[in-house]
């Protein structure tokens, strides 16, 4: 079971989830976020967003994510975005999967905003899944991927696979497989 650093059970967390026009987290654009704030391991409140990356969405991007320049032409800018989504995580801890690449791109795009350091408590559902399925099973998962590990745990696709809340919501409920809930 995940607990903090308190050695308590996380239980009052946000699950949240990127989509972005590439891997580098220096040279790529956040195009969407979306999150579930979890409190007493219940949802309590909702933030997704589409963002206008200020340059064309590479076709590779995509053709993963199904998000369109047309679908962000309108949208707000990450400047306008990230701080509404640092606020609605308020003190919460964040939990993704593969927490290392989500994370290094809101850390790196709050740098950027602000000049500040972001230091947030995060876990990473992909790390946890590893551990669990190995004290589970004894031997490692053939995969971590998002889609894999939430088919293995709850027995069925992730609805709208990399979309930002779609795949928010599959980490949560990850989470809560692995936490014990």
């Amino acid at each position: 079971m995940p607990v903090n650093k308190n050695n308590m059970p996380i239980i009052n967390y946000v699950a949240y989830d990127i989509e972005t026009t590439g891997l580098s987290p220096y040279r790529d654009k956040i195009i969407e976020i979306g999150a579930v704030k979890v409190i007493d391991n219940e949802v309590v409140k909702i933030f997704q967003e589409l963002i206008n990356p200020l340059i064309k969405i590479p076709a590779d991007a995509t053709k993963v994510n199904g998000i369109t320049n047309t679908m962000v032409k309108d949208c707000r800018y990450i400047e306008d975005v990230l701080p509404d989504f640092i606020d609605f995580t308020g003190d919460l801890p964040l939990v993704a999967h593969n927490a290392d690449f989500d994370y290094s791109f809101i850390k790196n795009k709050w740098f950027e905003l602000t000049g500040g350091m972001l230091n947030k408590e995060h876990y990473c559902t992909m790390k946890q899944y590893r551990s669990y399925y190995k004290s589970n099973y004894r031997v490692p998962p053939t995969s971590a991927r998002l889609d894999d590990v939430y088919r293995t745990l709850c027995g069925e696709p992730i609805t709208d696979h990399h979309r930002a809340l779609s795949d928010a919501m599959a980490v949560m409920k990850i989470f809560k497989i692995i936490s014990g809930e």
